[in-house]
């Protein structure tokens, strides 16, 4: 990002993108609260409205939970391949130190015989 504005400007619209989601997730959520209350005719409408709510607050709350687990889940990947990444860096570089070492000494020895 080369415009100092420009990290403001992405995080304003992942925030933005944040909230819309969630948004979607609760009229999602209240939506099929209905149509499981809705399934229970022999409920009356402030019972049926009542279920509704407890369903989405209820779907709600698992949605929540499952996205802290992938969040959970995807951190400790990100620790574990950055762990990975750096020792594989490390390795690679030792090789190549050890391979130049080794190319170095060979066109040495061979320049003075």
């Amino acid at each position: 990002m080369d415009e100092p504005g420009e990290a403001e400007t992405a995080a304003g619209l992942a925030r933005l993108e944040g909230y819309l989601m969630c948004q979607t997730a609760v009229k999602q959520a209240e939506r099929e609260g209905k149509e499981f209350a809705r399934a229970m005719k022999w409920l009356g409408s402030g019972e049926q409205e009542e279920i509704a709510s407890l369903f989405a607050q209820h779907h709600l709350r698992l949605r929540k939970e499952a996205l802290r687990a992938i969040i959970e889940r995807g951190e400790e990947l990100q620790t574990r391949y950055s762990r990975r990444y750096a020792d594989f860096r490390t390795r690679l570089i030792g090789i190549c130190i050890g391979a130049c070492a080794i190319g170095f000494t060979a066109a040495v020895l061979l320049t003075l015989l």
